[in-house]
């Protein structure tokens, strides 16, 4: 089955770092792999929620029904390791950082807009404030570094990856 990976992009100024949260869970649109339709809301897919898949005994993260074409498909959110979540200043336009890991099937993930996702940034002077993103932008000040904070020009994208823990230079045990 198929894994795909969320990278995130993103200006950053007084900010040294920020750590996602999957909260509510992951922002994506759902494109049926069967008939090519994509749902019309965005669904937020949590690691914590499970559900049951129709005719099975598995269960998945996010389980839904094609409106198109009837078929069920699933979202697993998969262990995306140490670091996942986390844009610091190591990380730009052409370095994005991984957020999150997942495995789907029957479906392929769409971007969807960051909106609404929780986070915590921490100041170049070392204070750390939980915000939310909205039109993808967040701005806050500093008091104490006297520092503006500010997020920009956030983006998203989708790339089909490796399964979690089998990437190139990995070897099986």
């Amino acid at each position: 089955m198929p894994f795909f990976e969320l990278t995130l992009s993103m200006a950053m100024d007084g900010v040294s770092k920020v750590a996602f949260s999957e909260g509510e869970g992951w922002p994506m649109m759902l494109k049926c792999t069967r008939c090519g339709h994509v749902g019309d809301k965005v669904q937020r897919v949590s690691s914590v929620g499970e559900a049951e898949m129709s005719g099975s005994r598995g269960v998945a993260n996010h389980v839904q029904t094609c409106k198109e074409c009837r078929a069920e498909f699933s979202v697993n959110v998969a262990d995306a390791g140490a670091g996942a979540g986390i844009f610091d200043e190591t990380n730009d336009e052409s370095s994005p950082a991984l957020i999150t890991v997942i495995e789907c099937r029957g479906c392929e993930p769409e971007p969807a807009s960051f909106d609404g996702q929780g986070f915590t940034a921490t100041s170049i002077g070392g204070a750390t404030m939980d915000g939310v993103l909205e039109d993808g932008e967040w701005a806050d000040y500093d008091v104490e570094a006297e520092c503006e904070m500010a997020l920009m020009e956030v983006s998203t994208a989708w790339a089909l990856c490796a399964a979690p823990g089998k990437g190139k230079g990995r070897r099986r045990a």
